[in-house]
């Protein structure tokens, strides 16, 4: 799951809603630590008992949200690491939060890219880190953590 901004109670109705469990749940990554991505990450980290994938800055700034025990595991926005079977590329973004990223993610076949705050206006596209990723075969929208 990308970002967790709602609460692990909200998580499982919007899960339900689309006829999905988040019992598959392998990982949560967060892209940074406004509340709007990350409020609800510790609920949701304990209740399906999986781990959060995020950056040094970005925890820095949440670990006081999270029990003593859990799975932490800090990525460095420049290298890739696999979940499972998917890879998955962070890259960093200009953003006002400590050490934001986004990622593309590919099973070998597929590629997606999910920028956290959408596009760029069109001027600025070309400069912008998910320029870099145009080959990924689709971008998912999120807007305020549904997927569009």
């Amino acid at each position: 799951m990308l970002d967790s901004g709602f609460s692990a109670r909200e998580t499982v109705l919007r899960f339900e809603r689309h006829d999905r469990s988040p019992d598959k749940l392998s990982a949560i990554l967060i892209t940074h630590e406004h509340g709007d991505h990350c409020r609800g990450v510790a609920s949701c980290a304990r209740r399906f008992g999986v781990p959060v994938w995020m950056t040094a800055g970005t925890f820095a700034a949440l670990k006081g949200q999270f029990d003593a025990d859990a799975d932490i595991r800090l990525i460095n926005p420049h290298e890739s690491f696999a979940i499972g079977d998917i890879e998955v590329q962070p890259f960093p973004v200009p953003h006002d939060a400590r050490e934001p990223c986004q990622f593309v993610f590919t099973d070998g076949d597929m590629r997606f890219g999910f920028p956290a705050h959408g596009l760029p206006r069109r001027r600025e596209l070309l400069t912008h880190p998910i320029h870099r990723h145009r080959q990924a075969g689709q971008l998912i929208m999120s807007i305020k953590n549904e997927v569009a």
